[in-house]
C-alpha cells in the first residue's frame, strides 16, 4: 500500500510541476506580448512627436499650412491643432 501512495504522490508532484511550468510559460508569453505592445506605442508616440516638431519648424519658417498639409499628409485641422491656431 505504501508503494501506491509513493506513486500517487510522485504523479501528483509531476502534475503540479507541469501546471506551474504552463503558468510560467503563459506569464512569459503575456509579458512578451505586453512588451511588444508597449514598444509599438512608444514608436507611434515617437513618430507623432517628430511630426509635431516638423510641422512647427515648417510653420516657423513661413511655410503655409496648406503646403505643410500636402507635405506631411496631415489635414489642415490636424496641423492647426498641433500649432494651436484653432
Amino acid at each position: 500500500m505504501r508503494e501506491m501512495e509513493i506513486v500517487q504522490e510522485y504523479v501528483s508532484d509531476a502534475k503540479n510541476f507541469l501546471i506551474e511550468e504552463d503558468d510560467l510559460k503563459f506569464n512569459y508569453d503575456r509579458e512578451q506580448a505586453m512588451a511588444e505592445e508597449m514598444r509599438k506605442i512608444g514608436v507611434q508616440e515617437g513618430k507623432k512627436k517628430k511630426m509635431t516638431e516638423i510641422v512647427k519648424s515648417l510653420f516657423k519658417n513661413n511655410v503655409s499650412i496648406e503646403i505643410i498639409a500636402k507635405s506631411t499628409n496631415l489635414s489642415i485641422i490636424e496641423i492647426e491643432n498641433i500649432l494651436g491656431t484653432k
